[in-house]
């Protein structure tokens, strides 16, 4: 597949004006970065006070920060799909470990792959780094860098091998180029180390260790975490982030060195968030709350906006065409999300009233027993409701006036409620995408459960 879009890639160069461009000016390089696990208010530029992204938060006022974007799902895999290809999880089938994506489907890669880009992924997670999921569709290469240690079964930090590879990989590509970047270092166990741990964690003498292993057996709802464990767990956290955010520095100081930074849109974002027993859970993956949707979004580049917010919802589904529109506006297809390119140069939002939805139905076997979690959510404005299919509860939130999600407003708000129950049961009867795939095999599964999937 690869190379016969890598043909037609070339064809297109040699043509030129088939873009529709002056063939003098080249459209500017792609730098996408995901981190995985990046809970929105953990950084400074949304809200956070104990100075956790300094680098993050610069990028944002020398850019468009996206006030409320929600993720898709909340957790890795299916996430990252809706932010390659602008669909949702049900639409590219990716929800579980037993689908693939459709090579059909058209990705980010794959589509400027065709524009003549060279494209380059460098990840540090699996779900992005094996081939039997399918996101590596349109680069031309791949580096997986495993998240595991060997020797310990557990998850260790990476991000200065990913920035290795990166600096390596800015040096030699032709532009114009498209860099996909996966930091996982945010993710359990947090373990950030000096100084980081000495900024942000206070002295704790509690149960929690901040280990993957630990931490898997509260993702049950109804376990106990106390607010002072999950104040601990916040801080370890934070700490992470903050590292993360130091190696972005890094990474970005790298593009300018090299003269890149003028030519390059930058995009930040991530898949998930993260909980801290703020209902009693830990992790993520199985809620549709803030904690685990609200993720950041920041675009920065040549001839965009600057220091510009903006506040309305949108969703990992517009990435995909927003980058499309911002880097050589076309018409194209096959986008559930939209191309908010328009807002990145200064004009108005669009105005249409729109449903943004979510989900989770990834075949987690909660506590081995016979039934797997099943989570949806659907947003209206500041309208949501969330759904679980287990325990068959809604429940419906105002997040303009409830950012929390403190009070249920089911009882008070029925019309809303039907309105929005009716949308999600047409949302989850859409058909499926994907392709089928065998279970992960026994050394896939054990790596599953060492990495808390």
């Amino acid at each position: 597949m690869v190379g016969v879009r890598a043909g037609v890639a070339a064809a297109l160069l040699g043509l030129g004006g088939a873009c529709g461009q002056d063939p003098s000016v080249a459209p500017p390089n792609l730098l996408l970065i995901s981190i995985d696990t990046l809970r929105a208010d953990v950084l400074g530029c949304y809200g956070s006070a104990r100075n956790t992204s300094p680098t993050i938060d610069r990028l944002a006022r020398e850019g468009t920060r996206f006030a409320d974007c929600s993720s898709t799902a909340p957790w890795t895999l299916p996430a990252h799909a809706s932010l390659l290809t602008g669909t949702y999880p049900t639409t590219h089938g990716v929800k579980n470990h037993e689908r693939r994506l459709d090579p059909a489907r058209a990705t980010l890669a794959t589509r400027l792959l065709d524009r003549g880009f060279e494209t380059r992924a460098i990840v540090n997670s699996h779900h992005l780094g094996d081939p039997r999921y399918g996101l590596q569709e349109g680069f031309r290469e791949t580096t997986y860098i495993a998240e595991l240690d060997a020797s310990t079964r557990t998850v260790a930090n990476c991000g200065e091998e990913v920035n290795a590879r990166a600096a390596a990989a800015l040096a030699s590509m032709r532009q114009p180029f498209f860099l996909f970047l996966h930091y996982y270092d945010a993710h359990t166990a947090y373990r950030a180390g000096e100084p980081y741990d000495g900024m942000f964690v206070e002295p704790y003498d509690g149960p929690m260790k901040a280990t993957t292993r630990q931490l898997s057996r509260y993702r049950i709802r109804g376990q106990d975490i106390t607010g002072r464990d999950g104040r601990f767990l916040r801080q370890r956290y934070e700490a992470e982030v903050r590292r993360v955010d130091d190696l972005v520095e890094v990474l970005l100081a790298r593009l300018d060195e090299l003269g890149l930074a003028e030519n390059t849109i930058v995009v930040l974002t991530s898949d998930h968030g993260e909980e801290f027993g703020e209902r009693g859970g830990a992790m993520h993956g199985r809620s549709q709350y803030q904690e685990v949707l609200h993720v950041p979004l920041i675009i920065k580049g040549p001839g965009l906006a600057t220091d510009r917010v903006v506040h309305e919802p949108v969703s990992l589904i517009d990435v995909a065409p927003t980058i499309l529109g911002a880097l050589d506006p076309r018409d194209e297809t096959g986008f559930e999300g939209i191309d908010l390119s328009g807002t990145l140069r200064g004009e108005v939002f669009p105005a249409a009233e729109r449903l943004l939805f979510a989900e989770a139905d990834h075949e987690n076997w909660i506590d081995r027993k016979s039934y797997a979690d099943v989570v949806r959510m659907v947003r209206l404005g500041g309208a949501k409701l969330c759904y679980n299919e287990v325990l068959d509860r809604f429940e419906l939130f105002d997040l303009e006036l409830d950012p929390a999600e403190l009070h249920d407003r089911l009882a008070e708000e029925p019309e809303l409620a039907r309105r929005l129950k009716l949308e999600l049961r047409r949302f989850a009867a859409r058909e499926q995408g994907g392709i089928a795939i065998p279970p992960p095999g026994a050394e896939q599964q054990k790596r599953l459960d060492d990495m808390g999937y």
